[in-house]
């Protein structure tokens, strides 16, 4: 006779199904990309100088797309830099590239049982004897952060100009998601309540840049289920599909072309004709994909990651590749998105167009 499903049981497993919700097969960093396929396996390309793709070599640019072998199917990828990490079926997590900032991990048991791998550059998948099961990685530019099957968040790594953590530190907020900025360390945190908490080099205007270690809850008018950041933005989705944006607006890339302010820390409701259904940004640029699959994108479109032109759009602008979008992920000048068709598109800048073999 089974046991009955007690409260706390099912509310672990809606969490754990929101969470699983967030993790898209695509993954651009601003260099470097990954993609996962149906069946779990993951390409990488790009630039290669510190190992970053996980092939074995430290070489230039690689084009043709290169499988990276495991033994488990993978779930989750993330690009950042000029490192990268992965989440395999198991739970176990991965991680490769640049080490400068000795990011990579070797294990964590506890706060006095850790070790990193000695190495400037990790060219293949090193296996993070974590103690715990992870669910999500995000890689940033000097630091990581994972999410375990428990909702716990931990970060470490180069987090502020003056301090690094070594040792993996757990954020006293049970999480979904944790996100990690494009410029000066910033760090974004979707609770399992929904609410989006901030910290780091928090969104000010440059007169008043601050760094705290403390995160703050932003006043959002909704629950959230999926956050965003760019190099000093953020980007919102709530649960019922409405976008809001705050932070630099140099470029349009809080898409509210009635505000004519290059800064706000007040989110922002972005005018779309839909419902969304997931988001993604990268520096100046962000991209949403509707319930039924349409595109739009605004911000920075410099190398052409917009609309194939060099463009920049303060509003939200609706792009056609032909079939409907399931999955999107801006990099830092190029986008890549696969289709209802199950064809991986990619438009921008053309040093990392992907070659067949």
């Amino acid at each position: 006779m089974n046991p009955p499903v007690t409260q706390t049981t099912d509310l672990e497993s809606k969490r754990r199904l929101m969470t699983e919700k967030l993790i898209s097969p695509l993954s651009a960093g601003p260099f470097h990309y990954g993609i996962i396929d149906e069946e779990g396996k993951l390409y990488m390309v790009g630039e290669n100088d510190n190992g970053q793709l996980g092939n074995g070599t430290i070489t230039n640019t690689i084009t043709i797309p290169q499988t990276i072998p495991f033994n488990s199917k993978v779930i989750n990828v993330s690009c950042g830099y000029s490192s990268t990490g992965a989440i395999t079926k198991d739970g176990s997590l991965y991680l490769w590239g640049d080490n400068q900032y000795q990011i990579i991990l070797e294990r964590m048991f506890d706060s006095t049982d850790f070790t990193f791998i000695n190495q400037k550059s990790v060219p293949t998948p090193q296996k993070v004897d974590f103690n715990l099961k992870v669910q999500k990685v995000t890689v940033g530019q000097t630091s990581i952060g994972v999410v375990t099957e428990d909702h716990s968040v931990y970060y470490w790594g180069n987090i502020s100009r003056e301090k690094t953590i070594l040792v993996p530190e757990k954020i006293p907020i049970k999480g979904l998601d944790i996100l990690i900025g494009d410029g000066d360390p910033l760090y974004a945190l979707l609770g399992v309540d929904g609410k989006v908490y901030m910290w780091g080099f928090l969104l000010t205007d440059q007169l008043t840049t601050r760094f705290t270690e403390t995160p703050k809850e932003i006043p959002l008018p909704e629950l959230i289920q999926q956050v965003c950041l760019g190099e000093n933005h953020a980007v919102a989705l709530s649960r019922e599909g409405n976008v809001y944006t705050w932070g630099d607006n140099g470029t349009g890339q809080l898409g509210v072309s009635d505000d004519t302010d290059l800064f706000t820390d007040q989110p922002r409701k972005v005018n779309l004709p839909k419902p969304i259904a997931s988001i993604s940004s990268s520096y100046d640029t962000v991209a949403a994909v509707t319930v039924d699959g349409e595109l739009y994108m605004w911000g920075d479109g410099e190398f052409g990651e917009i609309d194939g032109e060099s463009s920049e759009f303060d509003f939200p602008v609706q792009i056609d590749i032909g079939s409907p979008v399931k999955y999107v992920s801006v990099g830092g000048t190029y986008t890549i998105a696969v289709t209802k068709d199950g064809v991986v598109n990619y438009w921008g800048r053309a040093e990392y167009q992907p070659k067949e073999t």
